[in-house]
C-alpha cells in the first residue's frame, strides 16, 4: 500500500525551498516501518532529477546498440554498457541529455548524434 504524497502550498514552497519538499515527499513514499526512518538526502542534480522523474542507477534500456546505461549526477558522467559487453565512460553529460537517451525511440541514433564523440 502506497501513501499518498502531500506537497505543501506553494507559499510553503517559497519558505521551505525545493530540498525540504523534496525530503518531505520522498518520507511520504517511505512505507511505514515502526522504529525504522531512512534518510534521504538530495542535493544539486540528484534532487533535479528525483524532481523531474528521471531514473538514475542502472537503466536497462531496448536497444540493438545498448544493453543499458548508468548516470551519476553528481559528476554528470554517463557509463554507456554497449552489446559487445564493453562499457563506457561519457564525462560532462548534462543530466537533460542523459534524458534525452532514455527516452529517444532509438538509443543508438541517439548515442551516435548526441553523446558519442561529443562527450569525452
Amino acid at each position: 500500500m502506497t501513501n499518498p504524497v502531500q506537497l505543501e502550498p506553494s507559499a510553503a514552497l517559497d519558505a521551505a525551498g525545493p530540498s525540504t519538499v523534496a525530503q518531505q515527499e520522498m518520507e511520504a513514499r517511505q512505507p511505514v516501518l515502526p522504529g525504522v526512518r531512512i534518510n534521504v538526502d538530495l542535493s544539486g542534480a540528484a534532487l533535479e532529477a528525483f524532481l523531474l522523474g528521471i531514473p538514475l542507477g542502472y537503466q536497462p534500456v531496448a536497444s540493438s546498440m545498448l544493453l543499458g546505461v548508468e548516470y551519476h549526477p553528481d559528476s554528470l558522467q554517463l557509463a554507456a554498457t554497449f552489446v559487445s559487453g564493453r562499457t563506457y565512460y561519457y564525462v560532462g553529460v548534462p543530466l537533460m541529455v542523459y534524458a534525452g537517451l532514455l527516452n529517444a525511440p532509438s538509443k543508438g541514433k541517439y548515442m551516435r548524434s548526441a553523446i558519442i564523440g561529443v562527450y569525452g
